[in-house]
């Protein structure tokens, strides 16, 4: 009898030891966490609004022109273009020719049709960049936020909480192949 209290005994000292392990582990994840987020989102305009960043300032232009009227740059001549924008009216008569995301020819979403004909870059992150924009223009009421002057710094935004979210996948990789301290080591570095 005496046998058996030593060994639950011995199971709750072991039991919380691991939580107490647990507990210090997501404290120091979480400080790490804050630390690459402090470093991450220090000095975003760290151009003083210049866009001196050429990639950033075409992706920012972009972003900037979706949802505006339909000037097509696929379209060769002023008559073709014109020839575009009457049919787009002509299928969406309610909406001024804007046409759904899945209508190619008359989606505003579609870089080529607010006269941006050389994106060659993928979608999805412009497309987060203004939806974050305009999502926070609702939210704050700064209309800079989807504009060229301040979505620039929405996409970085975006990029910080991305990297954040690297450090946590780290993580768990770390604790997948070995451990939870390892992981604690990757995400730290």
């Amino acid at each position: 009898m005496a046998e058996l209290t030593y060994v639950s005994s011995s199971a709750r000292t072991q039991s919380s030891s691991i939580i107490r392990s647990d507990v210090m582990v997501g404290i120091l994840l979480v400080i790490i966490m804050l630390a690459g987020g402090y470093f991450r989102f220090v000095g975003q305009n760290w151009d003083d609004f210049t866009h001196l960043h050429p990639d950033e300032r075409f992706l920012t232009d972009v972003a900037s022109s979706l949802g505006g009227p339909i000037r097509s740059s696929i379209a060769s001549g002023p008559q073709a273009q014109q020839t575009q924008v009457d049919q787009c009216l002509a299928r969406y008569p309610n909406s001024g020719g804007i046409g759904p995301y899945f209508d190619a020819e008359c989606s505003t979403l579609n870089p080529h049709n607010v006269g941006k004909g050389l994106y060659v870059y993928g979608t999805l992150p412009l497309f987060m960049a203004r939806g974050a924009g305009d999502f926070l223009v609702q939210l704050t009421g700064d209309t800079s936020l989807n504009t060229y002057s301040g979505v620039h710094l929405v996409w970085r935004s975006l990029s910080a909480l991305g990297e954040m979210a690297v450090i946590l996948i780290v993580f768990l990789i770390g604790v997948q192949l070995h451990d939870k301290w390892i992981g604690l080591v990757a995400a730290t570095l």
